[in-house]
């Protein structure tokens, strides 16, 4: 009885284990990037060409520089710790804060690129040609991704690809509806 209680909690315990043990093999690898929201949120403020691991070490650099600097001033061990955490967030706590300000400032900017779409289209331009007659008569602020647009779509002669490609970059609710 014994023998038989100690098999049945074994394999109990080593099916707890066993997916940490032998993790499940991906055979193809998802389609999702896992850096894609910090990616969009740099996007949007501004800072496109940052790639990620470079704005991740430069977010390090500034958590242990203040780090340092309040262990030099308190020489409070945890004081410095909540110092690098806290320093370590800032980055991202301006990136975040200056890309929903220029959400905010693109989100003002619609009307008068709705205005451009309408004349386009009275014009008689067809539905793509006019969305990237934006990147040169729309708003400042849209007209490198209306030009980044016309030239995807110029490359792939896929609208629905293309579109896809200009609302993941705007990244903008007001977008969707005004390019769907």
């Amino acid at each position: 009885m014994t023998w038989v209680l100690g098999a049945a909690l074994g394999s109990g315990l080593l099916l707890l284990v066993s997916p940490r043990l032998w993790p499940a093999r991906r055979t193809a690898r998802s389609g999702r990037d896992r850096w894609a929201p910090a990616r969009a949120r740099l996007a949007l403020a501004g800072l496109r060409r940052v790639p990620i691991p470079a704005f991740i070490l430069v977010s390090v650099l500034v958590g242990l520089v203040l780090a340092g600097v309040s262990l030099l001033i308190t020489s409070v061990p945890l004081v410095g710790i909540l110092t690098a955490v806290v320093g370590s967030a800032l980055p991202w706590i301006l990136v975040s804060m200056r890309a929903t300000a220029r959400r905010r400032e693109r989100s003002a900017l619609w009307p008068d690129a709705v205005d451009h779409l309408v004349a386009a289209a009275r014009s008689g331009l067809a539905v793509p040609d006019a969305v990237g007659s934006l990147g040169r008569q729309g708003p400042e602020d849209l007209r490198a991704d209306f030009r980044e647009f016309a030239r995807d779509y110029a490359r792939s002669a896929s609208w629905g690809g293309a579109l896809d490609r200009l609302k993941a970059t705007l990244d903008d609710a007001v977008a969707d509806r005004v390019l769907e």
